[in-house]
Parts: C-alpha cells; sequence; structure tokens
C-alpha cells in the first residue's frame, strides 16, 4: 500500500513539475522526403521545451504523424520511448528525438515505401508533438502541430538522342550529344546527373542489357543537362553477314543499338526521388541505333576475308570483349583523374605527417606504372594465345591491387582528411576491377 501511495505521489510531483511547460514546434515547410536526412539538418524541425518553474520532470514526446486527409502514418511506440528529464529553462530537440524512425511505428503502404527507399510517399502531411508522462501517458504540455508537403518529383526524360533514334556512324565516332530534362519541380539542392550508355548485344533485349551489361559510358554531370561524348569506337557492323558465294558481305546488316538512361543523385550521394519513385533514381531509358551503311560493307571483297581468317591461327578477342576491354579503359580513366586530384591535395598539405605524404607520393607512381601495363597488357590480347592472355591478365590485375592497398594504407597514415577521397578511389578502383573480371 505505501508503494502504491509512494508511486501516486511521485506522479502527482512530477506531473505539477511539468505543468508549466510551454512548447514550440517548428518544421520546414518542404523538408526532403529522406526521413534520415531530417536528424542531420536542424534546420528541418525544432521542438523547444521551456520550463518555467525550474522544477525537474520526466516526460516521453508524444508523435502523430498524418497526412493532411487524416490517415494515420506513424506513431510513437510509448512503451519503448524514451524518456526525457526536463529542466528549468529552455530543452531543444531535434527532429531525432521528436521523429525517432526506432520507436516510430509506420503503418501499411507507409511502412512499406520507407522500408524500400527510406523516404515518404509524396503528399500533404500534418505532425503532432506533446509531452506526456512515462508510465499513465498523461498529456503535460498542449498539443502542436504543423503542416508540411513531401514534393512529388519528375525524375530526367531522356530526349535526345530521341527514343528508337537511328545515328549516323561517320557522325557518332566522332560526337553523340545527350540531353535530358532536369527534375522537376527544381529540388532546394544540387543534384548529379549520371548518364549511362549500354551496347544492346545480339540477341538480347534492351533492358537486358540496362541490367546485365557494364556501361560504355558513365559519366557523372552537375549543374547542366546535356552531355557530348566523343566515344572514339569503330561503329563498323559486328554483324555482317557473308553471303554464300564469299565473294563479299551480304547487305543485311543490322544496326547497332544501345540503350541510355539517367541515374540520379542528391547531395548525399544516394539515388534521388520520393517514395513514389523507384528508389534507384534511374529514368525511364531509351534506345537509339547507329547506322552502318555509311561503311559500304557490301563492297567489302574477298581478300578481306582471306586476311581475317588467315588471323584466326591466333586467338582473337571476340566483339563482345572489345566492348568490355574498351570500358575498362573507360573506368581506369575515370580512376586516373581522381588519383590526379589526390596528388594534388598531398602537394598542398602542409601539415600531416612527410613520411605518409612521400610513401603515398611513392604508391602513386606505381600504381601508374602497373596501370600503364595492365592497360598494355588489354589492348594485346587479340595478339596473344587465350591462355596466356588471361594468365598475364590475371597477374597485371593482381599487382594493381596489391599496389592499391599500398596506397590506402599511406593514406590512412596520412590522417582523416584523406578519407573521404579514399572511399572514392575504391569506389573506382572496385569498378576497373569488376570491368576487367568481366574479361576474364
Amino acid at each position: 500500500m505505501k508503494k502504491i501511495i509512494a508511486g501516486a505521489a511521485g506522479l502527482i510531483i512530477n506531473t505539477v513539475a511539468l505543468a508549466q511547460l510551454t512548447t514550440t514546434l517548428v518544421v520546414s515547410a518542404t523538408p526532403p522526403g529522406t526521413l534520415i536526412d531530417w536528424s542531420n539538418k536542424k534546420e528541418i524541425l525544432t521542438y523547444l521545451v521551456v520550463n518555467q518553474s525550474g522544477a525537474v520532470g520526466r516526460a516521453i514526446i508524444k508523435t502523430e504523424l498524418k497526412t493532411a486527409a487524416g490517415t494515420l502514418v506513424a506513431s510513437t511506440n510509448l512503451a519503448t520511448a524514451k524518456i526525457y528529464t526536463i529542466a528549468g529553462g529552455t530543452t531543444i530537440l531535434s527532429a531525432a528525438d521528436v521523429l525517432p524512425l526506432q520507436t516510430m511505428i509506420f503503418i501499411g503502404k507507409y511502412k512499406t515505401t520507407l522500408e524500400r527507399t527510406g523516404k515518404l510517399l509524396a503528399d500533404n502531411y500534418q505532425l503532432c508533438v506533446q509531452l506526456v508522462t512515462p508510465g499513465n501517458f498523461v498529456p503535460v504540455s498542449e498539443l502542436k502541430c504543423r503542416n508540411f508537403i513531401i514534393a512529388s518529383f519528375q525524375l530526367p526524360i531522356p530526349m535526345m538522342p530521341a527514343n528508337d533514334a537511328e545515328l549516323n556512324a561517320d557522325i557518332a565516332k566522332t560526337a553523340i550529344t545527350f540531353r535530358w530534362t532536369p527534375v522537376a519541380p527544381r529540388p532546394t539542392q544540387p543534384v548529379t546527373y549520371r548518364i549511362l550508355v549500354f551496347e544492346v548485344f545480339e540477341n538480347q533485349k534492351p533492358m537486358q542489357a540496362l541490367r546485365s551489361n557494364q556501361p560504355l559510358l558513365a559519366k557523372d554531370i552537375v549543374g547542366t543537362t546535356q552531355f557530348i561524348w566523343q566515344p572514339q569506337l569503330s561503329f563498323i557492323s559486328k554483324r555482317k553477314i557473308l553471303t554464300d558465294s564469299l565473294n563479299e558481305y551480304g547487305s543485311n546488316v543490322q544496326p547497332l543499338r544501345f540503350i541510355w538512361t539517367i541515374q540520379t543523385f542528391d547531395q548525399q550521394g544516394s539515388p534521388f526521388g520520393d517514395g513514389n519513385i523507384n528508389g534507384d533514381g534511374i529514368s525511364e531509358p531509351a534506345t537509339f541505333r547507329i547506322s552502318v551503311s555509311g561503311n559500304n560493307p557490301g563492297k567489302e571483297k574477298t581478300s578481306g576475308i582471306k586476311q581475317t581468317m588467315q588471323t584466326q591461327v591466333k586467338w582473337v578477342a571476340p566483339e563482345s570483349m572489345k566492348t568490355m576491354i574498351n570500358t575498362s579503359h573507360s573506368n581506369i580513366k575515370n580512376l586516373l583523374v581522381s588519383i590526379d586530384d589526390l596528388e594534388k591535395m598531398l602537394n598542398e598539405d602542409n601539415v600531416s605527417d612527410k613520411t605518409a605524404i612521400n610513401t603515398s607520393h611513392s604508391n602513386i607512381k606505381n600504381l601508374r606504372t602497373i596501370t600503364a601495363d595492365l592497360e598494355q597488357t588489354m589492348d594485346n590480347l587479340e595478339t596473344m594465345k587465350k591462355n596466356s592472355a588471361m594468365k598475364e591478365l590475371n597477374n597485371k590485375m593482381e599487382a594493381m591491387n596489391m599496389q592499391f592497398l599500398a596506397l590506402q594504407e599511406s593514406l590512412n597514415a596520412a590522417g582523416n582528411q584523406y578519407s573521404a577521397i579514399s572511399n572514392v578511389l575504391k569506389t573506382k578502383h572496385d569498378t576497373v576491377k569488376n570491368s576487367i573480371n568481366n574479361i576474364r
């Protein structure tokens, strides 16, 4: 009986202590759809609690999220919610306190979307917050509600080359201009557009190529919706059909096919969009063809065929492999661009350990040498026996891996300021590895 009386007394004291609480809820009118971003940016949500009595009390933050139409989206699990000590003066709480994802219970499609994309569905919402006592959840502050909108965005639409367009090979091998629409409405923060181009191989559907092939082009673009690609590729048909007479190539030549799309990323490098959009930020793709008629295949005579047949004594890399080699060259070029950026940082660094800086310079030099050897090996694949070619490629790739690990170690020794570019290098190095593994 004494315990019950003591508990009731404590509850009364706590309630009285919190009776003079004044709260203010501030919510951005158009916050990002990614809820984890709310915790990282204080300007999105702030909850101020002013305790004028000066007495110390304990409280739980009860939160409800609804649509403007009144549909419940999420609510606080009060049984597991954190208990806050409210002292005298002003307590400033953030989204991590008011909308803690670990104790919020999301419902129906909102739960499914959040688990899949980390985002709220685009809609009009109302957020309501109130302080309650632990145990019996008696309100000890006014209910404060604020409305906000999660904007619905339209991902970019590929415009040029238009879907099913046919480009002239002579022009395309010099430059192909890509254009797309921007994200609409315009986001408050800049976005990055990644243009992706894939070749559609023979007997392959375009979407199969998009999902399984290595990209011929993967370029990040910021601040513009256009990119001019200088592929430096030969678009001579790889699908020529010999006539029965073997005197010349037949006229039934299939154009080379490609599929391209835009993948959009937010400022944090996460796929852009709202909960209504596919979580990978990839736009609806478009296809185009390269016309090979300008190469006049019907006039290539038997002498060329005989020469080709003679070279078959040595292993000749298949055309699909040639495409993979070109992709690997492109990926290596991207890696070397980031290494250039790293060298600039090292040259301007007058603070970090000199030994680590010098070691990193030495590792970069060695990595460049090994990378050049690797590229030379890829270029020589056609003139080597198959087994020897693959063995040589394996050896050069392993050497590159070991040297890259050495560079990472020296960067770690140089300091945390190099961690960001080290992560970029690792991503691009892994891309190189993957593209070369496709060759092997």
